[in-house]
């Protein structure tokens, strides 16, 4: 039995591009809204929505992502609110699939996707390593 976390590169980048998108939508608001009360309303709305999710939202999901591997099956346990249990037999993965991104080690903006009977499962944020470990013990190869 082997236990999986996300990487926190993932964390960090996904902080990152939050901010920039917060930052980008702020500076669109400001140009094309000519009112200035409306456009401080919505700038305030934003700044906090986008705090809050960095801050607090993100740091918990992250902490709640938790991926085994036995010889049998894999299971994913994650959710800040509610808690999502999955488990998918070996055996009945039909394909996998990998997603990585250009720079994988650094941002950890690694997947992998488990295609079963019927379904899917999403294993999200790994480690480069991890991945293809959990890749190749789920039938692909790697």
């Amino acid at each position: 039995m082997r236990h999986y976390r996300p990487d926190r590169h993932g964390l960090t980048t996904l902080r990152v591009l939050l901010l920039v998108l917060s930052a980008v939508l702020i500076l669109t608001v400001n140009y094309f809204v000519p009112s200035r009360t409306v456009s401080l309303v919505i700038d305030i709305f934003i700044a906090s929505v986008s705090l809050i999710a960095v801050l607090i939202y993100l740091p918990l999901y992250f902490s709640s992502l938790r991926y085994t591997v036995t010889d049998t099956e894999i299971i994913s346990d994650s959710g800040v609110i509610l808690r999502f249990h999955q488990a998918v037999k070996i055996t009945s993965v039909q394909y996998t699939a990998v997603i990585s991104s250009p720079f994988s080690r650094l941002t950890g903006l690694n997947f992998v996707l488990l295609f079963v009977y019927g379904g899917q499962m999403n294993l999200m944020f790994l480690k480069y390593d991890d991945m293809l470990e959990i890749s190749a013990l789920a039938g692909g190869t790697q």
